[in-house]
């Protein structure tokens, strides 16, 4: 007798390995991991631009903290987008059905790609305030040694 899958985090559920469920169920628990591995990827790098910032360069630290609020957002996001597909798919599977969502997938990879490069414009765009800045006050003879 075949038993359905459950979405229940917390109970383990035996079925019957017909066809292809197992393949299918590992696919599916390998590409959840490799999308939260991303979004926790989003969410160490945008901790570590805030704490580098904030450590080595204290004057830019509040010019550089919105590129920070906005990788660990993202991430935040992959990882509750993982989450959301991976049940979608078990839920799917558990009616011998198979969602394809390009959608929010190609949503994904665009909002990925607009706070990466919002990001690395608010950490140029400070870093090259900070350099005018710098040269302005710099004395008129160090300069012109140069």
């Amino acid at each position: 007798k075949k038993r359905a899958l459950s979405t229940s985090v917390w109970k383990n559920v035996e079925v019957d390995n017909t066809g292809s469920i197992a393949r299918d169920l590992l696919a599916t628990e390998r590409t959840f991991l490799a999308w939260a591995r991303t979004g926790l990827g989003f969410v160490g790098a945008g901790s570590a631009l805030a704490a580098a910032y904030h450590r080595h360069n204290a004057s830019l630290a509040p010019t550089v903290y919105p590129a920070s609020v906005l990788l660990i957002g993202n991430g935040a996001f992959l990882l509750a987008f993982a989450t959301r597909r991976y049940y979608t798919v078990l839920s799917a599977l558990r009616r011998d059905r198979f969602p394809i969502n390009t959608f929010d997938t190609i949503m994904a990879v665009a909002l990925t790609s607009v706070t990466t490069m919002a990001s690395l414009g608010i950490v140029s765009f400070a870093e090259l305030e900070a350099a005018k800045k710098d040269q302005q006050e710099e004395p008129e003879g160090e300069r012109e040694s140069k």
